[in-house]
């Protein structure tokens, strides 16, 4: 993912990857959804009154062979929200 810093567990099958302070997760939501790409906001998940700029990343349930190019994509898109 670059210099992006996923937060998981080593027997996960998902990560949290916090965005830049300039990116909005919902922007990168939606984006990634126009690239058949589904990952989640952080807002499902919080139990706190704010919710963080982060995404959820499910890892289990692609191939391999999938979750390379769509983590190329996720990390592009992230970049193009940062510098947006």
């Amino acid at each position: 993912m670059g210099d992006l810093p996923c937060v998981s567990h080593p027997d996960s099958y998902f990560a949290w990857l916090p965005l830049p302070d300039e990116a909005r997760a919902d922007r990168v939501v939606k984006a990634l959804m126009d690239d058949n790409i589904s990952v989640s906001t952080a807002a499902p998940f919080c139990t706190a009154q704010t919710v963080p700029q982060a995404i959820r990343l499910a890892l289990g349930s692609v191939s391999t062979e999938s979750l390379w190019p769509a983590l190329v994509k996720v990390r592009e898109a992230v970049e193009a929200e940062r510098y947006r």
